[in-house]
């Protein structure tokens, strides 16, 4: 049920009359009167102000007074709900309605008892001086089979219906979740191009401001209410992250998804979800037995075990997998910050554990499996040298196989892998990351003096070690030394080789 613009109509009266009702009196009721004597507001369009005008109704917009007043003044429809001899039972516990500011939910276990809670709503708000917004105020029936009955609003026929957005998730009458997860996807999905728009106007990764817009501006409409509806897989969830990783990383489409995340040290969507649900179910195994979401979480857990798809089967299994199944019965998950640290780690290690198997099923990701032997899933270090934007787009391409090298473009035309040789040097050699960055002839002149760099402020001489190339390629461009700033003086050096390398090849390669 909605109320029709429900600050803006509070009847004044009514709210003092509550106030006393409550106990506030005297000289803070007066202040709290004296405060709505004189309300006016007006119109700004542009720089221009319309004249003052009197509000004689409702409670000030934006004032930090308003939720409580509007709180205190709604209380009275519950009090009238709760007296109406109407209930829903769950674990001996009688309810009919739930109220979240002005989003109001009647419940009720047939359509007899559902119209009285009616009658009693439209009732009070005839007393009370607010009207009810009928074309925003829908009828659900969970269970319900043969012909739909009508209901009434007053004189107002409410409309029923299969789906109801409520508190900002899609409420379906078969139970399911689907369409809260395609209108979070397409509204994600909606804001990538300001991510794409930002890039392109040169905002920086190592600044993390990019990684920042991602995590307040897009991810948080994925993951809304994840604790509800997050049971069972969603791909398209996941797509999306890659999606905003590759803009990020200045990788092509093509790139795998295993990469982004791997760079940026992002977990999966689907790892994060699994966290918030163990976190809420955590929460609910220690509230208080008086809270009614704690029962109903009794009631669903003796009933909703086995029935799939639900929070408690959901809850269930994903124990199980974490071979945390025996705290479904005991629920003896120790204090609140120790159950979350032990499912953080849990959850990590295993989608370190998945994204570790993915690597290995992709035959573009050769070179990146052989960089990307690591203790933990964290943000590459290259990503915060100080190299110049374009430099750390070929850095990131040549890690991923996601480049122009024809190793991976003949991929693409479907060629078999001995027929994709470089067509710089002319050597009959595949063009492969290694042979670029290391055996191409015609780069030499860079190559020497990247080695030279390398030498002069590492003291490495890495010339001599060409004769075992993958160990010399986990230097370069992966973790093959433990000193950080070894390995900044060696990536800024090799970033510097791309740079012009890939140029020259570009030159090479255009057509007359």
């Amino acid at each position: 049920m909605d109320i029709k613009k429900a600050y803006d109509t509070v009847h004044r009266d009514g709210l003092w009359k509550r106030l006393l009702d409550v106990g506030i009196r005297g000289k803070l009721w007066r202040v709290l009167k004296n405060l709505y004597d004189v309300v006016e507001s007006c119109v700004l369009v542009g720089k221009q102000r319309s004249e003052w005008f009197a509000v004689d109704a409702g409670v000030r917009q934006g004032c930090i007074l308003s939720p409580i007043l509007f709180a205190i003044w709604i209380d009275g429809l519950a009090r009238t709900l709760k007296q109406t001899k109407v209930n829903s039972v769950i674990q001996d516990t009688k309810f009919n309605f739930t109220f979240f500011a002005d989003d109001i939910a009647l419940l009720a276990e047939s359509r007899e008892d559902l119209q009285k809670l009616l009658d009693a709503a439209f009732t009070y708000s005839e007393s009370w001086r607010f009207k009810w917004n009928c074309n925003k105020s829908k009828i659900m029936c969970f269970g319900c089979k043969g012909k739909t009955r009508r209901y009434f609003l007053g004189l107002q026929e409410l409309e029923v219906v299969k789906m109801f957005k409520f508190l900002g998730v899609d409420l379906q009458q078969n139970l399911a979740w689907t369409t809260t997860k395609h209108r979070f996807a397409a509204k994600a999905r909606a804001r990538l191009p300001i991510l794409k728009k930002a890039m392109i106007e040169g905002l920086s990764v190592d600044s993390g401001t990019s990684i920042k817009l991602w995590e307040t501006l897009i991810r948080p409409t994925l993951e809304y209410a994840a604790e509800v509806w997050s049971g069972g897989s969603w791909p398209e969830a996941d797509r999306i992250q890659n999606a905003a990783g590759r803009t990020i990383l200045g990788l092509f489409r093509t790139t795998s998804v295993e990469v982004a995340r791997g760079e940026l040290g992002w977990l999966s969507l689907s790892a994060r979800r699994e966290i918030r649900l163990l976190r809420y179910w955590g929460k609910l195994v220690k509230m208080d037995d008086t809270r009614l979401v704690k029962q109903v979480f009794r009631d669903c857990k003796d009933r909703t075990s086995m029935l799939k798809g639900s929070f408690c089967y959901t809850v269930q299994n994903l124990l199980g997998s974490l071979d945390l199944g025996h705290l479904w019965k005991t629920e003896m998950i120790g204090e609140p910050k120790q159950w979350e640290a032990q499912l953080r780690k849990s959850i990590k290690q295993k989608d370190k554990l998945c994204w570790l198997a993915a690597l290995q099923d992709k035959t573009k990701l050769r070179t990146y499996r052989i960089l990307n032997f690591r203790i933990d899933l964290c943000k590459e270090e290259y990503l915060s040298w100080e190299i110049t934007a374009y430099q750390r787009v070929l850095y990131a391409r040549l890690r991923s196989g996601s480049h122009q090298l024809r190793i991976e473009r003949g991929r693409w035309a479907k060629e078999e892998e001995v027929d994709r040789l470089c067509k710089v040097c002319a050597t009959g050699k595949i063009e492969s990351e290694t042979h670029f960055l290391l055996d191409c002839y015609v780069f030499e002149r860079y190559r020497r003096a990247m080695f030279n760099r390398i030498l002069q402020e590492t003291g490495y001489d890495l010339m001599s070690m060409k004769d075992d190339p993958n160990w010399l390629l986990e230097v370069l461009i992966g973790d093959g030394l433990l000193a950080k700033e070894t390995r900044r003086s060696i990536g800024t050096a090799v970033a510097a080789f791309l740079e012009v390398a890939m140029r020259k090849r570009a030159r090479i390669l255009k057509p007359a």
